[in-house]
């Protein structure tokens, strides 16, 4: 006799599917968001999801579908009849924005209506800790919720909207850079910092060896200006050792004048 075996019925496979994808839908963990609002005081945002909701996963969509957007439902016709796609998500509010931070520094930054972030979507939800900021029991056991979002600005799409330096290529392979997207930055390799662009050759000067520079050599001037013999001369050999000691000082000066500048920070 053979064995038998127990093969689910199509309607069970069914049931326990649309009970799985029911469970997924719930569980939430990250998308690109658009800034709508920022409040800097608190260092939170309103923001749109730019990925919408699928409510018919199993359909394909076309290659190139005519799309129409009908009171936030995005409607794509296909062989066979219409499916509705997707479905906008509400704007999500007070969402804490994660500038980079710790040991009491932080780096901090512009953030307009429009950028781009990616919001991610925590373990439990995260109401009481943006209260106090402390330890504690959440109030709701709700787990990967929408409410439990937290905003990491600079998501860019790599086909829209790359990075780039401000000698107009894409971002760098052989130094860090910070500063504005189409103006002055600040650029680090291994040995240099360059200020302004990453081209910058200007050597930055060192102003307290340079003022002890300066100070010495007018101090030279000072002393032979004071003994620059007036008619008749007093004491013709004191202004020659002065002049002889100044005439020293500029060609020391003029010697030691790259030690003065920086070989590490640069500036255009």
């Amino acid at each position: 006799m053979a064995d038998s075996v127990n093969v689910p019925s199509p309607d069970l496979i069914y049931v326990i599917q649309s009970q799985v994808n029911d469970i997924v839908d719930d569980i939430h963990t990250c998308i690109p968001a658009r800034v709508v609002s920022y409040d800097h005081t608190k260092q939170s945002v309103n923001a749109q999801a730019l990925v919408w909701d699928w409510d018919a996963s199993d359909d394909e969509i076309p290659a190139t579908p005519v799309r129409v957007n009908i009171d936030g439902i995005d409607i794509i016709p296909i062989a066979g009849g219409t499916v509705h796609v997707g479905l906008r998500p509400p704007v999500f509010v007070n969402v804490p924005l994660m500038f980079p931070a710790g040991g009491g520094y932080r780096i901090t930054f512009p953030v307009s209506v429009g950028d781009q972030v990616l919001l991610m979507f925590t373990e439990r939800s995260i109401r009481e800790w943006k209260l106090n900021g402390g330890e504690g029991t959440p109030k709701s056991g709700v787990r990967h919720g929408l409410n439990g979002g937290i905003a990491i600005p600079g998501l860019r799409a790599p086909g829209k909207t790359p990075l780039v330096n401000n000698d107009g290529g894409g971002t760098s392979t052989t130094h860090m850079s910070m500063g504005y997207d189409t103006g002055p930055q600040f650029q680090a390799t291994q040995t240099q910092l360059r200020l302004g662009h990453s081209t910058a050759v200007q050597p930055v000067v060192l102003g307290t060896s340079l003022q002890t520079a300066i100070t010495t050599l007018l101090a030279l001037v000072t002393t032979w200006i004071a003994l620059v013999p007036p008619t008749p001369p007093p004491n013709a050999a004191a202004g020659a050792a002065a002049l002889a000691a100044l005439t020293a000082g500029i060609t020391s000066f003029n010697a030691t004048w790259a030690t003065r500048l920086s070989t590490t920070v640069l500036t255009d």
